[in-house]
């Protein structure tokens, strides 16, 4: 039941995240998508020590961390980006 609710948690800090992104507010999108990434391990975390394991739980979260992650990377400034 913990483990449905911080997946959810994360679910809505990505989509919080994403909302502060659309108004140009990328460093608070980054950091809501860090949070999301750390309910996603505590989700994983959860469910390893109440022994729920099960392979459609590790892909949801193995896909929510990897895709979180990839969100915060893209919004890395690069040098061509801060030159402008």
């Amino acid at each position: 039941m913990t483990t449905t609710w911080t997946l959810w948690t994360g679910a809505l800090l990505v989509v919080i995240g994403s909302v502060a992104l659309l108004q140009r507010r990328v460093l608070i999108a980054r950091v809501l998508w860090l949070l999301a990434t750390l309910a996603f391990v505590a989700a994983g975390i959860g469910a390893l020590a109440a022994a729920v394991i099960s392979l459609p739980l590790l892909l949801a979260l193995g896909v929510a961390i990897a895709v979180t992650l990839v969100l915060v990377k893209a919004t890395i400034p690069t040098r061509q980006n801060t030159t402008r």
